[in-house]
């Protein structure tokens, strides 16, 4: 057995690392699946050895056990930060009302959202999901959208289906349900240029959006993503805010943003 970080060197005491295996019970190849059979057999890693790549991520501790830490499809990076999904969804499984919960971290338009997907077993709100976990975790590892469902979808062999859980993810936020709302009074312009740019820096949809819509609580933008905002709003109107200004509250919603644009005479 081997513990490998991304760069194929052996991983030191509470380092994390993917684990390999190697010896005559490694199979040749995935019958007729050449794509599998390069995904998970390395033969280029350590020199005469053919390896098995699990996808598990384990540590070593100092009497030299393996102890596994997640699969390392579940750990992601945002932001420079390393996220374990599962840290997430046992936080969710910890409430009662919570009956399952999975997460995934899904890329669409240049966005990239962690959502959590969760079955109940009584009602809760998204928005009080998003305040129990804003309680136990940094900001960084809260997902940005929760769904709830009545059923996790499981494929036939037992494992879940995550296509379908993404396609049902993809198909809210974009299937046109939500009505669009016109900007609150005064907006003189502004709303469409400032949801544009929201649009551009995530997966939220104009017509998600009204004036008053927290951008934070409803769409789960932490303070990164409210920066990039910051960013792309001085870029679209070629302005660059005073240190007083740029206070993340000023840009929780449209009309705040749109109040702030006005104050400088844009």
């Amino acid at each position: 057995m081997y513990a490998l970080k991304e760069d194929s060197t052996p991983i030191g005491l509470n380092e994390v690392g993917e684990l390999y295996l190697g010896g005559t019970q490694v199979m040749e190849c995935y019958w007729n699946d050449p794509v599998l059979s390069g995904g998970k057999l390395k033969r280029d890693i350590l020199p005469g050895k053919l390896l098995y790549k699990t996808g598990d991520l384990v540590t070593i501790t100092e009497d030299g056990d393996y102890v596994f830490i997640d699969r390392a499809d579940n750990m992601i990076n945002k932001y420079g930060n390393r996220i374990y999904l599962s840290e997430i969804e046992n936080t969710l499984l910890e409430l009662p009302s919570v009956k399952e919960a999975l997460c995934l971290f899904i890329k669409e338009r240049e966005a990239a959202d962690i959502v959590a997907f969760v079955t109940l077993n009584e009602n809760l709100s998204r928005q009080q999901l998003r305040d129990v976990v804003k309680s136990k975790l940094p900001e960084y590892m809260i997902p940005n959208h929760f769904m709830i469902l009545d059923a996790i979808p499981y494929l036939s062999n037992g494992k879940v289906d995550r296509n379908k859980l993404q396609k049902s993810y993809l198909d809210e936020i974009g299937d046109g349900n939500r009505k669009p709302q016109p900007p609150s009074a005064g907006g003189n312009g502004h709303f469409d240029r400032i949801t544009g740019i929201i649009g551009s820096i995530s997966t939220v949809e104009q017509c998600e959006l009204d004036g008053q819509v927290n951008l934070a609580e409803t769409f789960g933008f932490d303070s990164m993503m409210l920066l990039r905002l910051i960013m792309e709003i001085e870029k679209e109107y070629e302005i660059l805010f005073k240190p007083e200004e740029v206070d993340l509250e000023n840009f929780l919603t449209i009309d705040r943003i749109t109040a702030l644009l006005e104050g400088r005479g844009r």
